[in-house]
C-alpha cells in the first residue's frame, strides 16, 4: 500500500491478477504461492465461508452463502445473519475472518477461523491506493470472463462477505492455501 515497505510487512503485497497468477489462466494455479501451495479458487473460498459459518453456529436466520449469489442488488448479503441490511447481523463469516481488534460494530473481527486478516484495501488500475484499514480485497484464481476474476471483500463494519468479479488490473491481496496430498482438495486450516 502506497509503495511503503512497512505496509507490506504489516498487510502484505497488492497484486494485479495476472501478476498473482504468474500468467496462468487456470483456477487453482500456484501463481506467486510457494511450492506445495496455490491461490484459492472461487469454490474454495466458498467452502471456507461455509466452514466458518458452521463454526459460528448462529441461532439466527442466515443470508445465503453460496458462490452463485452475486450480481444482484444484494451483493453484500452473503454468509452472515440476515438482518435485512448489507452489513449483516452479529454473526458472519466476514467478522470471523478478520483479526481481533480489526473493524467495528457488526464487522469487529473475532478471528474465530484463524484467518486473521487486517484489511489492506486495494490499488486501483490507475495505481491509486485507497482506504487502508477500511476493507480487504482477496483474489481467487478463478477467471470471470476474459478480463475479470472472482474476488472476495471484507469490510471493516460488515459481518458479511462480498463476492464479485473485478478487473484483473486492480491490485488486491492474495492468500495461499496448502495443497492436500491428493492435490485436489484443500486443507482449510492452512489459509
Amino acid at each position: 500500500y502506497n509503495n511503503d515497505s512497512n505496509n507490506c510487512t504489516l498487510y502484505g503485497g497488492l497484486y494485479n491478477w495476472n501478476e498473482a497468477m504468474r500468467g496462468s489462466q487456470v483456477a487453482g494455479a500456484r501463481g506467486i504461492c510457494p511450492s506445495g501451495w496455490h491461490i484459492p479458487t472461487d469454490a474454495e473460498y466458498n467452502r471456507l465461508e461455509k466452514t466458518v459459518l458452521g463454526l459460528i453456529d448462529s441461532p439466527n436466520a442466515q443470508f445465503v452463502c453460496d458462490f452463485n449469489t452475486t450480481n444482484t442488488n444484494w451483493w453484500w448479503r452473503r454468509c452472515a445473519d440476515d438482518n435485512g441490511a448489507d452489513s449483516g447481523g452479529t454473526y458472519g463469516a466476514g467478522r470471523s475472518l478478520k483479526a481481533v481488534g480489526i473493524g467495528s460494530g457488526n464487522g469487529a473481527g473475532n478471528d474465530l477461523a484463524g484467518f486473521a486478516d487486517k484489511l489492506s484495501r486495494n490499488r486501483g488500475s490507475s495505481g491509486v491506493f485507497s482506504n487502508l484499514g477500511g476493507s480487504l480485497y482477496l483474489w481467487s484464481s478463478t477467471p470471470n470472463g476474459s478480463s475479470d476474476a472472482w474476488r472476495r471483500r471484507l469490510d471493516s463494519s460488515y459481518s458479511t462477505v462480498l463476492r464479485y468479479g473485478d478487473s484483473r488490473a486492480y491490485g488486491f491481496s492474495v492468500r495461499c492455501v496448502k495443497n492436500s496430498e491428493e492435490n485436489q482438495t484443500v486443507n482449510l486450516d492452512s489459509y
